[in-house]
């Protein structure tokens, strides 16, 4: 799972993998460690009880909640992301491959990108 942080914005990018995880077990986290007993984590869960997409920060976690009918159906459609406005934009993407090779990027497990069949 990406993480990008810009401004008031955050944008989640999740491989094929996580997608099905999410929409089958309803919870997907993943931890940084910038120093001993120094980490960042970020967590998305889905649940029967959400309306929208929304977001908390507590002590060095993301947490993002999304409705579990809307993880489900996109895990099985061609929707890109789930989205929500408010004073922190959020995007909870696919990540699909990179359409040139990076050294640096192991996209294996990304979505086949639709850019890609454009001639």
């Amino acid at each position: 799972m990406k993480l990008r942080l810009r401004g008031n914005s955050i944008r989640l990018r999740l491989g094929k993998a996580e997608v099905e995880t999410l929409a089958g077990k309803g919870i997907l986290s993943e931890t940084t460690l910038f120093a001993p007993g120094q980490t960042l984590t970020w967590t998305v869960e889905s649940s029967a009880s959400e309306k929208s997409v929304r977001t908390e920060y507590t002590q060095a976690e993301i947490h993002f909640y999304i409705p579990q009918a809307q993880a489900e159906a996109w895990a099985t459609n061609d929707t890109v992301g789930l989205y929500a406005k408010g004073t922190t934009q959020i995007a909870i993407e696919k990540d699909f491959k990179c359409l040139e090779e990076r050294d640096e990027e192991d996209d294996k497990d990304a979505f086949p990108n639709p850019q890609a069949q454009k001639g």
